[in-house]
């Protein structure tokens, strides 16, 4: 069956940590299928390991509509969105930072 080769294929990249060639793996699985769950949480982690959170978000979500059961995928939708949270606020702090720096030295 193709699913179960390239779930497999996908297994291998993850457990060899090579997220980008996960990345490209998962994209054309999901084209390819694109009522498979799996592919677009495939697609989600290797999205979430290269710290494109919303990427990540955006396939987990779909991936959580095509199968709502799935608490593996919820709990990646979970993670994903919290380490998005988190990036977005830290982003903010630096930002507030530099402009108070650029403030005090035109002071």
């Amino acid at each position: 069956d193709r699913t179960v080769l390239l779930e497999k294929e996908a297994q291998t990249l993850i457990d060899q940590r090579q997220w980008k060639n996960l990345s490209e793996h998962c994209s054309a699985w999901k084209r390819e299928d694109e009522r498979n769950a799996a592919a677009w949480s495939c697609y989600g982690r290797a999205r979430h390991e290269l710290a494109d959170y919303s990427g990540a978000i955006t396939s987990l979500k779909r991936a959580v509509l095509l199968a709502p059961q799935n608490d593996d995928i919820r709990g990646l939708l979970k993670n994903a969105s919290l380490v998005d949270m988190q990036q977005k606020q830290l982003r903010k702090r630096i930002d507030a930072d530099q402009n108070r720096q650029a403030g005090s030295v035109g002071g």
